[in-house]
């Protein structure tokens, strides 16, 4: 029985190895808050990826008691991020035969992480 690494010719290899080093660049995430990549990689990335990155420093901070007024600067500064992927969001292009219901659902849930956000940083 085949293993999935073995499955995969080494150029496809290379190529998946160079995407997800891209993805980790400066002028990747440029590309995406300006709407230039499909609308599932500005979505996902945007709201998911950052926030995996991003949200441990707001739980680490939150755990001060003493830094209430810091959460909430941080709460606000990502309130103003994810308006921003959101507007990249309405700006990116689906890829294949994606409709303008899934562009309007990521706008949506974008939005609902401004909203909580934003009510984080009152």
């Amino acid at each position: 029985m085949k293993t999935p690494s073995s499955q995969t010719n080494s150029s496809e290899g290379s190529d998946i190895q160079a995407e997800r080093e891209r993805i980790f660049t400066i002028a990747f995430w440029s590309s995406l808050l300006s709407g230039r990549e499909g609308l599932g990689d500005t979505f996902w990335f945007g709201n998911y990826l950052f926030g995996l990155m991003a949200f441990p420093l707001i739980f680490l901070i939150a755990i001060q008691a003493p830094l209430d007024r810091i959460l909430s600067i941080v709460s606000l500064l990502f309130s103003l991020y994810f308006l921003v992927v959101a507007r990249a969001v309405s700006l990116s292009k689906p890829k294949g035969d994606a409709g303008a219901g899934w562009k309007i659902a990521g706008v949506f849930v974008t939005l609902l992480h401004v909203a909580s956000t934003f009510i984080c940083a009152l």
